[in-house]
């Protein structure tokens, strides 16, 4: 899966595959999977009817706020080899407000849980 967000100005593009947990892995020694579990465990029962505070509180308890941003950054490394190592990535950008892409990469991070069946 693919998407496009919109981060300081600056479009980036995120991408989905089956290389992403090797990514996510190498760069920030932790696995993908269970991290995927501690997300889906701070966002479960938020949903629409939550506000995007009470989202980001569970998401800062939990401790999976900063896990948002890791995997950010393997979706768009896997869209693009070229992006430099994470901090250096994330020294370009002067805005970064979690809130305006966090729904679109838990989106890819459910795409990544799911099956299509042909």
């Amino acid at each position: 899966m693919e998407k496009t967000v919109s981060i300081d100005g600056k479009e980036i593009k995120l991408l989905s595959s089956g290389v992403t947990p090797i990514i996510y892995k190498n760069a920030f020694g932790r696995d993908y999977f269970a991290d995927v579990g501690t997300m889906i465990e701070a966002v479960s029962g938020t949903g629409k009817s939550k506000s995007d505070q009470q989202m980001v509180i569970s998401l800062m308890k939990s401790g999976a706020l900063t896990n948002i941003v890791n995997f950010l950054w393997a979706y768009a490394k896997n869209a693009d080899g070229t992006i430099p190592k994470f901090e250096d990535w994330l020294r370009k950008f002067q805005n970064f407000a979690v809130l305006d892409f966090a729904e679109d990469v838990l989106d890819l991070i459910m795409s990544s849980l799911k099956t299509s069946k042909k």
